[in-house]
């Protein structure tokens, strides 16, 4: 892990702000040098050998406004390092949060939201702290380098010593480097176990209640809670017991170059100023040493903050972590181009018999032209040989095909885990694919999951994604065309619900939509849906949670509208009615398709669906 070369590459993103930082806190730290030498002449001029000839007034006087000098300039610098701090902080988490939207969705994320939050807070702030810690230890080592100048020109015999606990502290860190690295992993993973166990009850809490598993549950929690703690009080025990085996070390050094001093005074040599100069410089080169030591602790613990953060990206190269990326922080980012709806081109390619054109291999460039392009409203969609496997269970879809035309019904059912909601997923580029292609009017579509997007398609999920936010805040999400927010509530059948809430289209919907019925959660996520005008309406399973009449009701003014394509999973006898084509799934496959009337004459699988529905 080459640590430094990373921190180095996020030092470049901000140059100037970081060398006005490291001036100001370069400053703080070299301050101490006058005050040494003002000392000095203090006590030389007590004693009745001064060097400059200023009376004890002007000394007081120029300490005084040294003081007053390192006050303004720690605060100056306070404030460039909170917007430094704030900086680099803020490009990892950008470039994090880039890369995992670049993710399929089901893949976004390996471990646990919890073990994600853990590190995006404890292991970006470790890499926050060493990219400041850095300053001090650049003024720490200006000031030790001009003190132990000015002290080697006094007696050099002496302040040579005042390098021996350096040297210590140098030899002990590598010596232990491979254990700190070890314990602070141990203990960073552990932390994050925890944390996503405690989420995941929280999440499941009813489901908790309703199994009488809340001992069962507690005693899981407590159970990680008590082996972090385990892990956690090594990792700060061995952070710990270096800092003080470096501060003793440090502490006898010390003693010894101030016995050697107190000899070379005895001897004549020396005189009080310099003793007191020596007294008063030794503290600060002194903690310089001892910080050293625990900046190279700092520094591996570090290494496996960014080694952990780059286990987010899924394997994309770490330099994704420390890419310059905008930032706005003293102005409003650009303005977001309105999404537009799609209008026809040329990339159509629609056989007579009514087949969509398959485009061969290659044929993207070359002679295929504009043809070979995805793009323009939808006339044909076609899937081929679309295969998704999870790679923990080998489950999926398998080699499915299938076309949708401008202005059909399709329905996908099967039975439960037959792979419908995989389809939709795969589709939208929420997995990646493991083979065959989709083709938007002919054309190859090479990346679905930034093509799916309105004003070509929205989706609603099987169990819809709501924020802690307004109803109005969660049907827009940022959407500019508030004028249709009436057309998607009428459209997903969510009038006399609306009436009942007494803020209506303020009103909070809670953590996750908490606060409203299943039922509502998903037309609620429909509406979202509608208002945005898609050229595709991907819809799965909205019977979960809706009765047959409200199901009814949506269908109905669904298809009341001009012009919708839709693909659509459902079971309902209201969904397959209206089904222009049915696609039956089974363990992953296409187990039969056709209209219904076809399907209930010859196929089994749908006859028992039907019966059911």
């Amino acid at each position: 892990m080459r640590t430094g070369r990373y921190l180095w590459r996020m030092l470049l993103y901000r140059p100037r702000l970081y060398v006005a930082n490291l001036l100001l806190w370069s400053g703080v730290h070299l301050m101490p040098v006058l005050p040494g030498l003002v000392i000095r002449e203090f006590f030389d001029n007590l004693g009745g050998t001064p060097r400059t000839g200023l009376s004890i007034n002007a000394l007081i006087a120029i300490m005084v406004g040294i003081a007053l000098a390192r006050i303004v300039n720690i605060g100056l610098g306070a404030l460039t390092d909170i917007r430094h701090r704030f900086m680099m902080k803020s490009l990892l988490t950008v470039n994090l949060f880039e890369r995992m939207l670049e993710l399929p969705g089901v893949t976004a994320l390996q471990d646990t939201v919890g073990e994600a939050i853990s590190r995006y807070r404890d292991d970006v702030h470790q890499i926050e702290d060493s990219l400041s810690w850095l300053l001090d230890a650049c003024g720490m080592s200006i000031f030790a380098a001009v003190s132990m100048g000015i002290l080697l020109r006094i007696n050099a015999r002496v302040a040579t010593f005042t390098f021996v606990p350096m040297i210590a502290v140098v030899l002990l860190s590598r010596v232990v480097r491979e254990r700190v690295e070890s314990y602070r992993r141990a203990s960073r993973e552990a932390a994050s176990e925890a944390v996503g166990a405690l989420g995941e009850v929280f999440t499941a809490v009813q489901g908790v209640k309703l199994g009488v598993a809340e001992d069962r549950a507690s005693a899981h929690v407590r159970r990680l809670n008590e082996r972090r703690r385990q892990l956690q009080l090594r990792d700060r025990m061995v952070t710990e017991v270096l800092t003080s085996v470096y501060h003793n070390t440090v502490s006898i050094g010390t003693g010894l170059v101030l016995l050697l001093a107190a000899g070379a005074m005895h001897e004549g040599t020396f005189t009080v100023g310099d003793f007191s100069l020596f007294a008063y410089y030794l503290g600060y080169v002194t903690d310089f040493t001892q910080f050293f030591g625990v900046m190279l602790v700092h520094f591996r613990q570090t290494g496996v903050a960014f080694g952990r953060l780059a286990e987010l990206l899924q394997g994309g190269p770490i330099e994704r972590l420390v890419e310059h990326s905008p930032m706005y922080l003293d102005e409003d980012p650009p303005a977001l181009e309105p999404v537009r709806p799609l209008e026809a081109d040329g990339a159509i390619a629609v056989e007579a018999a009514g087949a969509v054109a398959r485009p061969a291999a290659g044929a993207i460039s070359g002679q295929a032209g504009a043809a070979a392009k995805p793009g323009g409203r939808l006339e044909a969609l076609e899937l081929a040989g679309l295969t998704c496997i999870y790679p923990r269970t080998g489950k999926g879809i398998f080699d499915v095909d299938l076309t949708i035309r401008r202005g059909e019904f399709v329905v996908v059912t099967g039975r439960i885990g037959s792979g419908k909601t995989t389809l939709l997923r795969g589709l939208l580029g929420m997995m990646p694919l493991d083979g065959g292609s989709i083709a938007w009017n002919g054309g190859v579509v090479e990346d679905p999951r930034t093509f799916f997007g309105p004003p070509r398609s929205a989706y609603t999920p099987q169990v819809p994604v709501l924020f802690s936010d307004s109803l109005k805040g969660n049907i827009l999400m940022g959407w500019h065309a508030e004028e249709e927010i009436e057309r998607g509530l009428h459209l997903s059948s969510f009038e006399q619900d609306l009436g009942h809430m007494p803020d209506r289209m303020e009103t909070m919907v809670g953590a996750r939509g908490l606060k409203l019925s299943g039922g509502q959660q998903h037309r609620v996520a429909a509406a979202r849906m509608f208002l945005r005008r898609p050229e595709l309406l991907l819809i799965d399973d909205l019977s979960s949670a809706v009765d047959v009449e409200t199901e009814a009701t949506i269908w109905n003014r669904l298809f009341a509208e001009q012009d919708l394509t839709c693909l659509v999973v459902s079971h309902r006898r209201a969904a397959l009615r209206r089904a222009d084509h049915i696609l039956v799934m089974r363990e992953g496959r296409v187990a039969d398709r056709g209209s219904l009337d076809e399907l209930l004459a010859r196929c089994e699988e749908l006859k028992e669906i039907w019966n059911g529905g």
